[in-house]
């Protein structure tokens, strides 16, 4: 077995350069706006005790998203689609 070093390993792969500008995002973020990150605790009468901050709401708004993106990929991936259940 080839022994490879971690480096190079991580030098070659597809995922280094999307996580590179994800940090570079966020770096930026916590320069520009201090107070991106800080997260809470909010009591609502009706709904009792929750968290709220910017990065609740991204996960929050961005999970469905997320959902129609990960079954697209499942349908594109195998070739499975339910149309011909339509019929």
């Amino acid at each position: 077995m080839k022994n490879i070093s971690l480096l190079k390993r991580m030098s070659e792969s597809r995922l280094l350069w999307p996580l590179v500008a994800w940090v570079l995002i966020l770096a930026f973020d916590a320069i520009v706006e201090p107070g991106f990150f800080k997260l809470g605790i909010i009591e609502d009468p009706v709904y009792g005790k929750h968290l709220y901050g910017n990065l609740i709401d991204i996960f929050n708004n961005g999970a469905p998203l997320m959902l129609v993106a990960i079954g697209m990929t499942l349908v594109i991936a195998t070739g499975v689609s339910i149309y011909p259940l339509a019929l």
